[in-house]
C-alpha cells in the first residue's frame, strides 16, 4: 500500500472458455484479506502464550483433538505419570497409546481405560475423577470436551495428585 503496509491477498483464476471449449482468456478475483490475517496472527500468537503458561504450571495437562492425537502436553503430566519421553516427543501419536502407557502405571488398568474410552466417548465434562498408580499416589483427574456447535473440536485433561494412599491400602486395593 502507498503507506507502507503490507496488502494480503487471496487471488482465484479461472479460464475463460468458448462453446467449443476452447480458453479465450481468464477471469480473475483479488481479495483483500489483510483483517484475516492479522486475526489469524493475533490467535497464533494467543495460542503460543497459553502453551508457554500451561508449560509453566504444576498442573499436568494434556490436549487432544478432536481425531483423537495428542497435541501439546506439559513436563508436570510426564512427571506426575513418571513418564521418560519428553511432551514433544508424545505430540502426534493417539491420545489412546498415551493411555495405554500410563495404564501400565495405574491399579486396575482394564478398569482404567475402559473409564477414558467411556470419558472420551460421552464428551462430558468430568470432574474430579481419580485413579491410584502402583506407587500409591492418587492422581486426579478433570475431562473437559471442547465444542464447537454440536461438534466437538477437541479435549483437554487435567491431571494433579492429590494424595498418598499407604501401603496397606494399596496393597488390598
Amino acid at each position: 500500500r502507498r503507506e507502507g503496509e503490507c496488502l494480503w491477498v487471496e487471488a482465484g483464476v479461472l479460464p475463460l472458455l468458448d462453446a467449443r471449449g476452447l480458453a479465450t482468456g481468464v477471469c480473475g478475483l483479488l481479495r483483500d484479506v489483510s483483517q484475516l490475517r492479522r486475526m489469524s496472527d493475533q490467535a497464533e500468537a494467543g495460542g503460543v502464550g497459553l502453551l508457554l503458561s500451561v508449560d509453566q504450571i504444576d498442573t499436568g495437562v494434556m490436549l487432544g483433538d478432536a481425531d483423537g492425537i495428542n497435541q501439546p502436553m506439559n513436563a508436570a503430566l510426564c512427571q506426575l505419570f513418571k513418564l521418560e519421553a519428553a511432551p514433544f516427543s508424545l505430540e502426534g501419536t493417539p491420545v489412546s497409546e498415551l493411555f495405554e502407557l500410563v495404564s501400565t502405571r495405574v491399579i486396575g488398568s482394564d478398569g482404567y481405560l475402559k473409564r477414558m474410552a467411556e470419558m472420551r466417548e460421552a464428551a462430558q465434562e468430568v470432574k474430579g475423577d481419580s485413579v491410584v498408580m502402583l506407587d500409591g499416589r492418587v492422581i486426579e483427574q478433570d475431562f473437559l470436551a471442547v465444542t464447537v456447535g454440536e461438534r466437538v473440536a477437541g479435549r483437554i485433561w487435567l491431571y494433579r495428585e492429590v494424595s498418598r494412599k499407604t501401603p496397606r491400602a494399596v496393597a488390598s486395593a
